[in-house]
């Protein structure tokens, strides 16, 4: 059978591992022969292709289909992200791969998961066509959200207060995989480099500090990043930055705090 380049980068992206070329198995969504990135995770291409585009389009008439979208979101939200998952992280399946019954569960969930630009509005549509953050609204996962000018100010499932939605992803991501972690410590000082009481997002529990980059196209957040990142380099700190690209290789950015099980 000749290689699809295209099936083997859409299952590789959805479970971040090299497909195993030399082992085939029927898709454990559709039975149709598949190829696997994690042992006895058999998924097809036209699985993957659902996972990743969804089969449901927004009509802007609310039915059955949008109680499946607000059911798929909060499955999503329990058993995978601890939280309203970010579309970017929708691209990244973040469950243990030995179970493969929950890895099941999220494949069919994004399945139902409508993406933005895929609206197929009916002729008499009664609003607009949801963005993602009114499906999450929709699906109550912003409940105790605040608009702000740093973006959604929220609380994470553990507690946390956060800035921002980016900020509660990765809290969430650390509090769903037993990561310790402790909100807004406080860098060392100095008599240069911080004079006004800088903090950084989270201190892991061997000191790491963590700091989740959002706004670096504003020129005093980028200068306070800096001064940072010569802080952390000064008194030989060593700095995780997450970026919003990074939403979808949490597990990877993290790898060195994860159980040694989870990570492939």
């Amino acid at each position: 059978m000749t290689e699809n380049p295209y099936y083997r980068r859409a299952l590789e992206a959805l479970f971040g591992a090299p497909v195993n070329l030399a082992e085939r198995g029927p898709c454990r969504l559709c039975g149709r022969s598949s190829q696997s990135a994690r042992p006895g995770l058999f998924y097809c291409h036209g699985c993957c292709v659902l996972a990743g585009n969804g089969v449901l389009r927004d009509t802007g008439v609310d039915g059955a289909w949008t109680k499946a979208i607000v059911y798929a979101l909060r499955r999503l939200a329990e058993i995978e992200f601890s939280g309203p998952p970010s579309l970017t992280q929708l691209d990244r399946v973040c469950v243990p791969s030995e179970d493969h019954a929950l890895v099941d569960e999220v494949m069919l969930c994004r399945f139902l998961v409508p993406r933005p630009g895929s609206a197929l509005l009916s002729t008499r549509p009664t609003r607009p066509a949801r963005t993602w953050t009114e499906w999450l609204a929709h699906a109550g996962l912003l409940t105790d959200g605040l608009r702000t000018s740093m973006g959604t100010a929220t609380t994470a499932t553990d507690g946390h207060p956060c800035r921002s939605l980016f900020e509660r992803h990765v809290d969430d991501f650390l509090h769903h995989w037993g990561v310790a972690h402790e909100p807004e410590p406080a860098y060392p000082r100095h008599p240069e480099l911080n004079t006004t009481g800088l903090r950084a997002d989270w201190r892991l529990a061997d000191g790491t500090f963590v700091e989740a980059l959002g706004l670096m196209t504003k020129e005093a957040y980028a200068a306070k990043v800096a001064r940072k990142r010569e802080l952390a380099r000064h008194h030989g700190l060593r700095l995780v930055t997450v970026t919003a690209e990074d939403l979808d290789r949490l597990p990877e950015v993290f790898a060195d705090w994860l159980p040694k099980d989870s990570t492939g």
